[in-house]
């Protein structure tokens, strides 16, 4: 019965699971944000919020190039680590200067929180064993 209760006939493979959660954030980051983002451009470019100081059109494009092409960097294994840095930074803010802001109740901003920790958890293991970060050696 312990065997079964403890899924123990499913071998653990951390890499593998690193590359499901790879794949799957940067898929929806790509799809439900990112995208929309760069199919607005000429809207967002100079009306983009811009939230610490930097200027909207800096804070559109860091933010458009981290959730279309550092998502596609992540779901490759490639440079996992800063990508992943740079989205958490991202979800960080979203969450704490634009949802909590802009919207209110109790799940103001719950999926930038749950992307931002899903990041971290990237930053600080890396991309694993099935990325091109690996192959690369870096």
């Amino acid at each position: 019965m312990r065997f079964l209760l403890g899924l123990h006939f499913i071998p653990l493979d951390v890499d593998l699971g690193l590359l499901l959660l790879r794949v799957a954030l940067a898929g929806l980051m790509i799809v439900f944000h990112g995208w929309e983002k760069l199919m607005t451009a000429r809207r967002q470019f100079h009306t983009f919020p811009n939230l610490i100081g930097i200027g909207s059109e800096l804070s559109y494009v860091l933010v458009a190039w981290l959730e279309v092409f550092g998502a596609a960097f992540i779901a490759l294994g490639l440079l996992t680590r800063l990508h992943a840095l740079g989205l958490a930074f991202t979800m960080f803010i979203a969450w704490l200067l634009w949802h909590k802001r802009r919207f209110t109740g109790p799940n103001a901003g719950e999926m930038a929180f749950a992307y931002m920790f899903g990041y971290l958890l990237l930053f600080f293991t890396g991309a694993g064993r099935y990325s091109l970060d690996r192959l690369l050696g870096l």
